[in-house]
């Protein structure tokens, strides 16, 4: 994924915030409680993927800066089947690769907030994508998703790629 793309994603999820507190705002009579529980729904999920293809093009970028066309291309073949992260599953992954890794993210001053963070959205991702009630705010996905800008800020440091 470029960098074109990437900022493309994150302008369809500041383009989805801002189309659902315009809608917040003129929400007389709670008429649109309905839409907008819905496309929070809809921003929960693509929280989740911006996390998942975010964090694949930063492994791919690394894998070129440091190794054989054959190593990355069986390194970007495995990061297309990474889904439904916890941290534990976050950590394993990483660990494969270099176990200071693990250690430099846990040094990191906003990591239990970041683990939270993660949890909280695969959790409603999940009861959303089976049918069950999310109970994740606007505010929640709002800072779920600065939060994970600052997660692959400091993920960016620990790999030594822009």
């Amino acid at each position: 994924m470029s960098n074109d793309l990437k900022q493309t994603f994150e302008l369809r999820i500041d383009e989805l915030i801002k189309r659902i507190k315009n809608l917040s705002k003129s929400n007389r009579n709670g008429e649109l409680d309905d839409t907008i529980a819905d496309l929070s729904k809809y921003l929960c999920i693509l929280l989740s993927g911006y996390f998942e293809k975010i964090l694949v093009h930063k492994i791919v970028l690394f894998s070129t800066k440091k190794s054989s066309p054959e190593i990355q291309k069986f390194i970007t073949e495995e990061c297309r089947h990474l889904t439904n992260f916890t941290i534990g599953k976050l950590e394993d992954f990483l660990r494969k690769f270099k176990t200071s890794w693990i250690d430099d993210l846990k040094n990191w001053d906003n990591y239990d907030t970041f683990s939270n963070t993660l949890g909280t959205i695969y959790k409603n991702r999940n009861n959303i994508a089976h049918g069950e009630n999310s109970t994740v705010s606007m505010k929640t996905l709002e800072e779920s998703y600065t939060t994970f800008k600052s997660f692959f800020n400091a993920l960016n440091n620990i790999l030594k790629i822009q």
